[in-house]
């Protein structure tokens, strides 16, 4: 009888770790706001060059380089008809800093990439810096 308890009790746990981890796997998949275009700065093949991928975008987008100093560089990629992912090689070999910031918009989407330069011949570093949904403000007619 002792026994039968035990092993009822080895299942429940087992079950509700089930539904823990199942609830953890479904949250996570919801956490990319839907209908948002996916942006990544990934290093390139040689040292000195990024590649921009872009999913789901289905618009215009704009791509901005800044320094310390300011803006650096500015690239905007127009929408093909029925394309609505990319991706586009950036060569920054004229960018003789040590660390720049890529930011990439979109109409819903505005995402800022800090990049780092190592050592020579070692492939830059991009890091994910912020992220910002950028909704069109709507103003109520309040009367």
């Amino acid at each position: 009888m002792i026994k039968h308890k035990n092993l009822m009790k080895t299942k429940m746990m087992i079950a509700a770790g089930m539904v823990f981890l199942f609830g953890s796997i479904c949250y996570t998949a919801n956490a990319q706001q839907a209908g948002m275009p996916e942006i990544k700065v990934l290093p390139g093949a040689d040292s000195r060059t990024l590649k921009l991928l872009v999913v789901g975008a289905g618009e215009n987008v704009e791509v901005r380089f800044f320094g310390q100093e300011g803006e650096i560089a500015t690239d905007l990629i127009k929408e093909k008809e029925g394309v609505g992912s990319f991706v586009k090689k950036y060569d920054v070999r004229k960018l003789t800093l040590s660390e720049y910031w890529m930011e990439i918009n979109t109409a819903g989407l505005s995402t800022t990439y800090r990049i780092v330069a190592p050592a020579k011949n070692k492939k830059l570093v991009p890091m994910l810096a912020k992220t910002s949904y950028t909704y069109p403000v709507i103003a109520a007619n309040a009367l």
